[in-house]
């Protein structure tokens, strides 16, 4: 019984790290995105 719960509980932790991961990838996409539109514009007005 002891192992299924940790098992469990690994399985959790792993789902979160898992969906943690991709939040931050999300994140770093948008910002990726945003930043991108504004240094080529300040390059155009250079």
């Amino acid at each position: 019984m002891g192992n299924n719960q940790t098992r469990d509980e690994n399985k959790k932790k792993q789902q979160e790290a898992r969906e943690a991961s991709r939040a931050a990838a999300l994140k770093a996409n948008l910002q990726r995105r945003k930043a991108a539109p504004t240094t080529s514009r300040q390059d155009k007005g250079a």
